[in-house]
């Protein structure tokens, strides 16, 4: 374990089974990862106001509207900090796709993420996940 009770909840969840709109102990997705540490470590309840389109082509911009509610918004990645992706890694013809995944920031260039269908696990930052970067937020008392 870290000495950040935020990254320290987010390593808690790994190995839990990825699930829609779940939350600990019953399952996860990275909606739920944040909701979750929400929850746990400030003890602040959230809805889940997110429909998910299977197809992930919704124009519904459900996470980043619940960044904006309940985070800060940031400029710089610090252990504890939330990850917004995109899932394409430039503007298409009609610009990116809606922001479709978060992940919690963990030192030396990892993160905590819910992978669709899968679990929730500690991924590297690669190339692949910083071109698909939306933006960056804080919990609101961890701000940078």
């Amino acid at each position: 374990m870290t000495t950040n009770p935020i990254t320290d909840k987010a390593l808690s969840y790994v190995g839990l089974s990825w699930c829609r709109n779940a939350l600990p102990p019953d399952g996860i997705d990275s909606f739920g990862l944040v909701r979750a540490i929400l929850r746990d470590c400030f003890g602040k309840e959230t809805p889940s106001p997110v429909t998910w389109d299977p197809a992930w082509t919704s124009k519904e911009p459900s996470l980043e509207r619940f960044c904006q509610d309940n985070l800060i918004r940031t400029s710089q990645a610090t252990p504890g900090t939330v990850l917004l992706f995109h899932h394409d890694k430039a503007p298409g013809q009609f610009g990116r796709t809606i922001p479709k995944t978060l992940g919690i920031y963990l030192p030396n260039n990892r993160m905590v993420v819910a992978y669709w269908a899968r679990a929730c696990t500690i991924a590297k930052v690669s190339p692949w996940w910083t071109t698909r970067l939306h933006s960056i937020w804080s919990f609101p008392q961890h701000d940078t």
